[in-house]
């Protein structure tokens, strides 16, 4: 539940906000949640939501022909760009949702 609760937040969010929310959510949910699997679920979250989000863009717009001619530009293949665009929210979420686990930790050790 709190899997799908989290990834529509991630959506919403980026809609409307932007991608800095991605670390804003999973230290929130990090420092909230404190427990062990909390960056595997915001990470999973954020890949899901970013996921639902470039299905949308497949759907509205040239998504694979954008990525094929930046890709050309950098010397990269495209389907690169895609993976990578996918990777950055995960890799935003987990770093952030460790680092709110670790000021809960640290606050609870230190009372």
């Amino acid at each position: 539940m709190i899997i799908l609760f989290l990834t529509i937040l991630v959506i919403l969010g980026t809609v409307f906000l932007g991608w800095w929310t991605i670390p804003v959510l999973g230290m929130v949910y990090g420092f909230w949640c404190a427990s062990k699997n909390a960056a595997f679920v915001a990470s999973g979250s954020a890949l899901a939501g970013w996921s639902i989000l470039m299905a949308w863009n497949f759907i509205e717009g040239p998504v694979i022909e954008l990525s094929d001619s930046i890709g050309t530009t950098i010397g990269l293949p495209g389907k690169f760009l895609l993976l990578a665009t996918l990777l950055f929210p995960a890799v935003l979420a987990w770093t952030a949702t460790t680092l709110g686990v670790s000021i809960r930790n640290f606050q609870i050790l230190s009372s």
